[in-house]
């Protein structure tokens, strides 16, 4: 569950869509599954996560958008994923439902503290990144 608060909380919340919007703000156009533009951070949450991916790809910025955190999510999130002990989960290949008996179903073990760790690091190395985005394209607020 950390895994998945720290992906939809300070990842895809706090620098997706502020990417997203900061983008949006500047004349790039985020449209919803119904083809509305995004225009407030409401409608740009509402956007699937793969099209906010989608849309920063297509705008230069496919460096933060990681698919192997993507995929731990996913699975995370749809309870797809076996847990062992010490920190350990089973995930499948090939987007496969993880089975424990299936035994036609590759699965990947993954240490989630190490993963967890290392989204926790690519966050703060981006956030600086982000802080600066702001700083050079913020439109100005005038009063």
């Amino acid at each position: 569950m950390s895994y998945l608060w720290l992906f939809e909380g300070e990842y895809t919340a706090g620098i997706i869509d502020t990417l997203c919007s900061l983008l949006t703000a500047n004349g790039k156009r985020l449209y919803n599954y119904r083809g509305r533009a995004a225009q407030t951070m409401t409608d740009i949450g509402d956007v699937a996560l793969c099209d906010k991916f989608y849309f920063l790809e297509n705008n230069g910025f496919s460096g933060i958008t990681r698919l192997d955190f993507k995929f731990i999510r996913d699975c995370i999130a749809h309870q797809n994923v076996l847990t062992l002990d010490d920190n350990r989960i089973l995930v499948p290949r090939n987007r496969q439902k993880v089975k424990m008996r299936n035994k036609a179903c590759d699965k990947d073990e993954i240490n989630i503290e190490i993963k967890l760790r290392e989204l926790q690091e690519f966050i703060d190395e981006m956030d600086g990144k982000l802080a600066d985005l702001i700083k050079k394209y913020s439109p100005e607020v005038r009063v």
